[in-house]
């Protein structure tokens, strides 16, 4: 029989005599018969491609040079805590993007675009430093291509993976449910293992698509604790999930408690958060109040200066603060947490971004930390690490009328102000953010009450983005304004700031249009 190998050099490969074309043409893969296998460009001819793939699959596989020019991009070594929301609003600015593909274990994604301009420019601010420092390379591939023909099709179930879990730090149900629960209605969550190493695997169903949507692109590449068990989070083939009855792993929460067969993990969430990625450099109790008492008021803080999963041998010191710490805070109610918790996860501040995870603690005290966790007096400027706030004139929710007039705001670039003195001017608005050493704004705007303009004034101020606005507020709200006149009832006027919802100018903008 012929000869089924080309020699070394020979245009073609498959069967046929030594050194020739194989008889007949193609015949599919390998030359073992079957469908007729594609023809691959091969110096001045064309041989089959052995794994019989179509032209269309390698067009959208062709490396960066060829004819087909690539429109992904690769980022890597991503920090820590890197969401698909993230890196969708980073690159998002460039230009459309089609497709999102994390790789979390690794640090690394895969950044599809619509036009290959918007590669090009990519490369460009890369260079200029203008990413934030996400360092971007040129992919092998033309289009991000799930197994199969595509990628699953966005539905109610998600499908949660776990990478370098620590076995001091285990997943639990209440766990799971309480990460999830901030982006809409759980209705069943299971969990299991899988694989030789028992990689930690889950699966929750939402209520509506949109909530599951919205979870996947801000958990997907998280730390589900400080420091490890990376989640990736995908959307899963089955379109709800079934549980039979509830156990520790397995859990039906439409279901009624009274007709529970078996008691199941608790799933109530409490007023005490668990806050990571605070600078030590920057956070004191006092300046992570500023930005806590947007949501809610504030019970207590306690710094801490590692994570709370870190256990140290017996009988040994805790170490220095590291330049990033946490922090437990609690709010006066579940309600509190819960807006905390929707509108500052992910928040970016300081060159760090900002986690807010649950706890199983209902109260929280000096004690409440584990030995040597908890700051005391160890921070730069001798403040102490744990700072009771119940009585503290700055809650904005003592009474339904303040709770009635604060509207809690996700971070933006624009901050409301007011409880300034009448008639305040900018630059001396532009003084006060300069003594507290935070960024000035770009633009501020008055308003004109004629009913409050003897009392007090106020207005909005305007930063390039929500990362500098977000930093002004935590360095200058409630500050005391000395020199700049007396209030009524006697004292120094209180800087207050709060998130805005729309920038300046915006309205009558859109009312013009």
């Amino acid at each position: 029989s012929p000869s089924t190998k080309a020699s070394r050099g020979a245009p073609f490969r498959g069967g046929g005599s030594r050194g020739g074309p194989p008889r007949g043409g193609p015949r599919g893969r390998g030359g073992r018969g079957g469908r007729p296998a594609a023809r691959v460009p091969y110096g001045d001819h064309y041989r089959p491609d052995p794994a019989g793939r179509s032209e269309e699959f390698r067009a959208q596989h062709q490396r960066p040079g060829s004819e087909r020019s690539s429109l992904v991009v690769m980022a890597r070594d991503l920090p820590a805590n890197v969401s698909e929301a993230d890196l969708s609003e980073a690159f998002g600015r460039i230009g459309r993007i089609s497709r999102i593909w994390t790789m979390p274990h690794k640090r690394r994604a895969l950044v599809e675009f619509q036009e290959q301009r918007y590669v090009a420019r990519t490369f460009e601010l890369a260079k200029s430093g203008a990413l934030g420092g996400i360092h971007v390379v040129e992919s092998s591939i033309i289009r991000i291509m799930h197994r199969g023909d595509g990628f699953p099709a966005p539905n109610r179930v998600l499908l949660l993976v776990f990478y370098r879990a620590e076995p001091s730090l285990p997943v639990s149900m209440e766990m799971l449910h309480a990460a999830c629960s901030r982006f809409g209605q759980v209705c069943r969550a299971v969990m299991f293992r899988k694989g030789p190493s028992c990689q930690l695997h889950a699966m929750v169903e939402f209520a509506h698509i949109e909530q599951a949507v919205t979870a996947k692109a801000r958990l997907n590449g998280l730390d589900f604790f400080d420091g490890c068990c990376t989640v990736k989070v995908d959307f899963a083939l089955p379109p709800e999930l079934t549980i039979v009855r509830n156990t520790p792993d397995a859990f039906d929460f439409t279901r009624d408690p009274s007709i529970q067969q078996e008691p199941g993990p608790p799933h109530r969430v409490t007023p005490v958060l668990l806050l990571s990625g605070l600078d030590s450099g920057v956070f004191t109790c006092d300046r992570l109040f500023n930005l806590i008492c947007l949501y809610g008021n504030v019970i207590g803080i306690c710094l801490l200066s590692r994570p709370p999963g870190q256990q140290l041998p017996p009988g040994q010191p805790p170490p220095p603060p590291g330049p990033l710490i946490g922090a437990y805070v609690e709010v006066g109610d579940v309600a509190s947490a819960c807006r905390v918790g929707s509108c500052l996860d992910g928040a970016r501040m300081f060159g760090s971004c900002l986690r807010v995870s649950p706890t199983p603690l209902a109260r929280l005290t000096k004690d409440s930390a584990p030995h040597g966790v908890a700051l005391d007096r160890a921070l730069p400027d001798k403040s102490p690490g744990f700072v009771d706030y119940s009585d503290c004139a700055n809650n904005r929710f003592t009474t339904p009328r303040q709770a009635a007039s604060n509207k809690p705001a996700p971070p933006f670039r624009t901050l409301y102000y007011w409880n300034c003195p009448p008639g305040i001017q900018e630059h001396q608005l532009r003084r006060v953010f300069d003594e507290a050493k935070c960024p000035l704004p770009t633009s501020t705007l008055r308003f004109s009450n004629a009913r409050a303009t003897d009392k007090s004034s106020g207005g909005m101020a305007q930063w390039p983005n929500a990362m500098l606005s977000t930093e002004a507020l935590v360095l200058a709200n409630n500050r005391e304004l000395v020199g700049l006149g007396q209030q009524e009832r006697g004292g120094n006027f209180v800087l207050r700031l709060r998130f805005a919802d729309r920038a300046i100018g915006q309205k009558e903008d859109a009312e013009q249009d």
